[in-house]
Order: structure tokens, then sequence, then C-alpha cells
């Protein structure tokens, strides 16, 4: 099982793309190719090696709800998560500015 409060990150985080983008296309009538950055590939990929493990570990005993390696790759991939949603805030921030 993953933590709940990496389930929210990752909704908090796309939460805020998702109005970002709106914004955008509000501020500026269009939205141009958005490139993805590489802290968004990066926590993509810590997401996903989170869950890996998790149902690696799942499957394995001892069966406990949050084993300490989990934990570890869980608080790692929030970090990186965070990391990528402000720089996707300030990315965004910049292109409304030179509009």
């Amino acid at each position: 099982m993953l933590p709940p409060w990496l389930m929210r990150t990752v909704i908090a985080r796309d939460s805020v793309l998702l109005l970002g983008g709106i914004i955008l296309y509000k501020g500026l009538g269009k939205i141009e190719r958005i490139i993805p950055s590489g802290w968004g590939k990066f926590s993509s990929l810590l997401c996903l090696a989170t869950v890996i493990l998790t149902l690696i570990l799942n499957f394995t005993p001892p069966h406990r709800p949050y084993p300490k390696t989990t934990l570890w790759f869980a608080g790692w991939a929030a970090l990186f998560i965070a990391i990528s949603g402000v720089h996707y805030l300030l990315r965004g921030s910049l292109r409304l500015l030179q509009k």
C-alpha cells in the first residue's frame, strides 16, 4: 500500500499544473507546446519506482503497511514532485510575464 500523503502530493501537483494551464490559456489566448522538464521526468521515475517497489514488497513476507524502504522512496518522490511543480509554475509565470 502506498502512503496516502504521496497520492495527495501527486494529485495536488497535477491539479496545480492543470490550473496553471488554464491560466496560461486565459492569459495568452493560446498555449504553445509545453515541454516536459527533467524534474518532472525524474519525479515520474521515482513515483514509478515507488509503486513497483511497493508491489514487490506486498508479495514478500513480512507484510507491513509501509516498510522503511517504501517510505524512503516515497519521501524522495514527494520531494521531487514538489520541486517539479514549483519549476513548472515558474516556467508558466515567466511565459505570462513575457507576454
